[in-house]
């Protein structure tokens, strides 16, 4: 990645309906705020092509961070591996598609983490990117779940906004983490 070019985050849940396509919106927020260069995408492990986002994940969103939150228009994506070779950096939700990745997409092993153990521990001392995930060894962590973004599909009302919450969380740091 050359200077000033953007850092390209390829974000991933389950289906790609929910948790990926809200933390994508928070993160681009959030960044935007921090005038930190950034291309999103977002992917599912096992996704259905073309289904829209859950229309729980709307609302929830919009009332857990208090503001109209514009995600009409996307379509649930596969990942593919084109989105695995464009990413600086792919964050999963859970530690399950951390390992999924691995094992699908071996080559990306060190550039892919959960997005609770990234957004804790990248190193926010003005290194390129690419140097910051480098010296986090990523390939070689094995995580606990313990950290997991809960997917709520199947869930109430409530399981939706903790999941959101968890999510204004965890982008708002690994935004500012981003910074430098």
């Amino acid at each position: 990645m050359a200077v000033n070019e953007p850092v390209r985050i390829l974000v991933l849940c389950h289906a790609n309906v929910a948790r990926s396509v809200a933390a994508a919106v928070l993160l681009e927020g959030a960044t935007d705020e921090r005038g930190i260069a950034i291309e999103l995408r977002t992917a599912g492990t096992h996704a259905t092509e073309g289904q829209p986002v859950s229309a729980r994940t709307v609302t929830a969103l919009q009332r857990v961070a208090g503001r109209e939150v514009p995600m009409g228009s996307h379509r649930a994506h596969q990942l593919s591996d084109e989105d695995v070779e464009w990413a600086d950096l792919i964050v999963a939700m859970e530690d399950s598609q951390v390992r999924f990745v691995r094992r699908a997409f071996p080559g990306a092993s060190a550039r892919v983490a959960a997005l609770s153990a990234i957004s804790t521990e990248l190193p926010a001392d003005g290194r390129p990117l690419a140097d910051r995930v480098a010296s986090l060894g990523l390939a070689e962590q094995q995580g606990t779940g313990t950290g997991d973004v809960e997917d709520p599909a199947g869930g109430d009302d409530a399981a939706y906004e903790r999941a959101m919450a968890v999510l204004v969380d965890h982008c708002d740091e690994l935004a500012w983490r981003l910074s430098g």
